[in-house]
């Protein structure tokens, strides 16, 4: 495994370990406070949406580059197309 990748495993990991402390407390949280948290979410992903779907053409251009599966990077995202 070389050092770049390394680095992603650790934050990917991290990254993982937040998101299960998180859950544990919009588990406890009261229904309003976890709408709220889906609200911001959902505002979030749409204000950056036109950033989300230009970084995802660059991923699948360098996973095509780099030969991966025609199948993985042909998925339907209807989420994320222009």
């Amino acid at each position: 495994m070389t050092e770049a990748e390394q680095i992603v495993k650790l934050q990917m990991q991290e990254l993982g370990q937040q998101a299960r402390d998180a859950s544990r407390v919009m588990a406890a949280a009261e229904t309003k406070v976890k709408n709220a948290a889906l609200l911001a979410a959902m505002d979030a992903i749409d204000s950056t949406h036109s950033d989300l779907v230009t970084a995802n053409a660059i991923d699948l251009k360098a996973g095509e580059e780099k030969g991966r599966c025609w199948i993985v990077l042909n998925l339907p995202t209807p989420a994320l197309k222009p």
